[in-house]
């Protein structure tokens, strides 16, 4: 690169996250909220390895998975007063 030349930047931005991150991402961890809100504030392309992709893969085969209604989802969430749309409302 020559001197004075521009570096482009990507839009949005690239931000490499390990397999801790993507935890912090769905799991109420430390540092979970300050993570989140940057994702949230910058809305970053995350970036991985193929690793932590192989272990949440290995993760969730180790999980019994069952299906929630959307009704039983959102009783649970006003339950905890998180904010949920109705689902016959139109935008």
């Amino acid at each position: 690169m020559t001197a004075g030349a521009a570096i482009r930047l990507t839009e949005p931005p690239l931000v490499y996250a390990d397999s801790s991150a993507f935890v912090k991402l769905v799991v109420d961890e430390p540092e979970s909220e300050a993570l989140s809100a940057y994702v949230d504030e910058r809305e970053p392309a995350l970036v991985t390895s193929p690793q932590p992709v192989a272990e949440a893969w290995r993760l969730l085969d180790s999980c019994l998975l069952v299906e929630v209604s959307d009704r039983r989802l959102g009783d649970e969430a006003r339950k905890r007063g998180v904010p949920v749309a109705d689902p016959g409302a139109t935008s």
